[in-house]
């Protein structure tokens, strides 16, 4: 018999128990390793987070409009390295009396609506990526901005304040 003596047996038992060892040992990293991705890291960075924010804006600035509601919040994101700004119909240009970069509405976006937009900012946050902005125009919707300085700036967790008052809104972290 092949297994008949001790040795055998012993050597068997030992090469078992190691590979079950290295098996054990596998499992356990690998559910560590996923309980502590989950635990400490989030699966969306900061710029799908300020994504998120400005489309959750723009969802609740129409909703707003279509049912009139005249107030509401939206807890948000923001990275520091960007920002959220509103302009109106008629306006061009961000004021350069508000806080925030210096921001020229996007025609191609926008046209002669109001815009919404998402800016990456550059120059030590003096100015507006334009490759790294995205916005989205209202035209052709009576929907648009109250005042000059709807700028969102940048910060970690924060709640956006939306008013509306006959179809104009207002912006504010609160």
């Amino acid at each position: 018999m092949f297994f008949s003596t001790r040795r055998g047996l012993f050597g068997i038992s030992m090469l078992g128990g190691l590979l079950m060892g290295i098996i054990a040992v596998v499992i356990v990293a690998g559910a560590v390793n996923m309980f502590g991705s989950a635990l400490f890291s989030s699966s969306e960075g900061p710029q799908t987070k300020d994504f998120n924010t400005f489309r959750d804006v723009e969802n609740e600035l129409r909703d707003m409009y279509a049912t009139g509601e005249t107030f509401t919040s939206v807890p948000a994101f923001h990275s520091d390295t960007t920002v959220l700004i509103a302009l109106s119909h008629n306006q061009q240009t961000r004021s350069t009396s508000c806080l925030g970069p210096e921001f020229n509405k996007p025609l191609d976006q926008c046209s002669s609506g109001a815009c919404l937009c998402l800016c990456s900012l550059i120059n030590d946050g003096k100015a507006c990526d334009p490759e790294e902005t995205i916005c989205t125009g209202f035209v052709g919707q009576p929907l648009d901005f109250s005042d000059s300085c709807n700028t969102l700036l940048g910060g970690g967790i924060q709640t956006i304040r939306i008013t509306q008052e006959d179809g104009l809104f207002t912006l504010r972290i609160v």
